[in-house]
């Protein structure tokens, strides 16, 4: 009785074990899945992962960006929620969730989210840009300006955020710094700034 007793003890354990290794190559599997653009196909692995071990803030991070891929915003929300919730200093999250705010134009949610990026990573470059965009569609110009200008002091070859520059420039009746953001960014390759400069510009 003893013998069978240690045998049953020694299989759950080692089923657990098999649980945990199943849930990594369900989440693996998921993310080839991803980048072969088979979002059904990866749906299904990080939800089959996060059934087997579901305090993993890193597949509902994922899930969401593949329920993004299939237009399931609500559900992207939902997951960028989970994550955020099983990991409170998922600084790609908060900015992630507030991409999905901005495309639902509650920009102020969205600033929150940036806000909350921006504290846990003060270097995080593209988080100034979305912020600055968010604060842009506000009508906000000048604090739009500062963020695009952190985000260029952090990374100044970020041909984005020159872009949006020169819009928040333009907007503040600054001429000739927008043209020269645009033209810029233009060079770095950002194709629309090419179209605004040749609109808003003029020859330069």
């Amino acid at each position: 009785m003893k013998k069978a007793l240690l045998f049953i003890c020694l299989s759950i354990a080692f089923s657990f074990g098999a649980l945990a290794q199943t849930a990594e190559e369900y989440f693996q599997r998921g993310n080839t899945k991803y980048q072969a653009q088979d979002f059904a196909g990866a749906l299904r692995d990080y939800t089959t992962s996060i059934s087997l071990k579901p305090n993993q803030a890193q597949t509902y991070y994922n899930r969401a960006h593949v329920q993004e891929s299939l237009k399931n915003y609500a559900g992207a929300m939902e997951d960028y929620g989970y994550a955020i919730s099983l990991n409170p200093k998922y600084a790609e999250a908060y900015l992630e969730r507030g991409l999905l705010y901005f495309g639902r134009e509650h920009y102020k949610a969205a600033i929150a989210d940036f806000d909350l990026a921006i504290a846990l990573k003060p270097n995080y470059a593209k988080a100034y840009n979305n912020r600055g965009l968010a604060k842009y569609r506000l009508k906000d110009y000048q604090g739009a300006l500062a963020d695009y200008n952190q985000a260029l002091k952090l990374q100044p070859q970020f041909a984005d955020a020159l872009f949006n520059r020169g819009a928040a420039n333009y907007n503040l009746q600054d001429r000739t710094n927008a043209c020269s953001d645009w033209d810029t960014a233009q060079k770095l390759g950002n194709k629309e700034a090419g179209k605004w400069k040749q609109q808003y510009c003029g020859r330069m």
